[in-house]
């Protein structure tokens, strides 16, 4: 039988659900849930993203999956620099910055097809002091999904939150951003839901795959690479350190893994 794992996120609480698919029903069982707290710094109110991410990838560890997906609530999102570095922890939604944004703010409606509310993304970015900075954005499970495969992609669904998206088109309105006065750059393609990212990064985990990707020997991590392997530009691959292989080969004989 085939295992995936899904990260979910709520507002006020996260868990790690784990699917078995027999070939023909899907069982659900919750391997952890863990509480979602807001921290309250100087400059507002915050997500601790830090603190999901660590609850989150403990659960996944020491387990065999066909693949990995996040979902979290929407609306919140992560500025990053040139180096996909974040600009700062995500701001929660109910941080008050954006008071005031929307009624100095041009209506999107008729672009987005979206209602207006304070918390949209949109808003938020007119009140965030990095926008002009940001090389990337990144919805909260982007982000999330980058941390744990090291491959950087914008979800529709999620993005459609953001009240910037093209009613019409499902893509990026450029007028929308034009109209507020956003930049188009942050701003990635979007890809769509299910899209296999690439395998999951160490993380003390294993050889865990993220999205739907079936397994395969390349997913594993293995302690003799060709200078090929080593020189390609994805990052799934890693040369460990004598100590650490031993770790990793104990643990694979002990769960059984060929």
């Amino acid at each position: 039988m085939t295992e995936y794992a899904a990260i979910d996120l709520g507002a006020s609480s996260g868990r790690v659900v784990l699917g078995t698919f027999d070939g023909r029903r899907m069982a659900l069982d919750e391997l952890h849930r863990f509480p979602n707290r807001p921290v309250r710094l100087p400059d507002g109110l915050h997500w601790n993203l830090l603190h999901l991410f660590t609850e989150a990838t403990a659960a996944l560890r020491g387990r065999s999956l066909g693949g990995v997906a996040v979902d979290t609530w929407g609306v919140d999102y992560a500025l990053l620099d040139e180096r996909n570095r974040v600009l700062g922890l995500p701001f929660h939604y109910r941080d008050a910055r954006t008071e005031g944004v929307v009624e100095r703010t041009p209506d999107l409606y008729d672009l987005t097809g979206i209602q207006t509310m304070p918390i949209n993304s949109v808003y938020q970015l007119l009140a965030d002091e990095h926008v002009g900075h940001a090389a990337r954005f990144a919805m909260v499970p982007d982000l999330l999904a980058y941390w744990l495969s090291g491959e950087l992609a914008n979800e529709r669904t999620n993005a459609s939150t953001t009240g910037l998206l093209d009613a019409h088109t499902g893509e990026w309105s450029v007028h929308a951003l034009a109209r507020v006065g956003l930049p188009k750059r942050p701003f990635g393609a979007l890809v769509e839901p299910c899209t296999p990212l690439g395998r999951v990064l160490a993380h003390e985990i294993g050889h865990v795959l993220l999205a739907l990707r079936g397994h395969e020997q390349t997913g594993l991590m293995r302690e003799v690479f060709t200078p090929e392997e080593l020189a390609r530009p994805d990052r799934s691959p890693f040369a460990l350190a004598p100590n650490s292989i031993a770790r990793l080969r104990s643990r694979i004989e002990h769960l059984h893994i060929q």
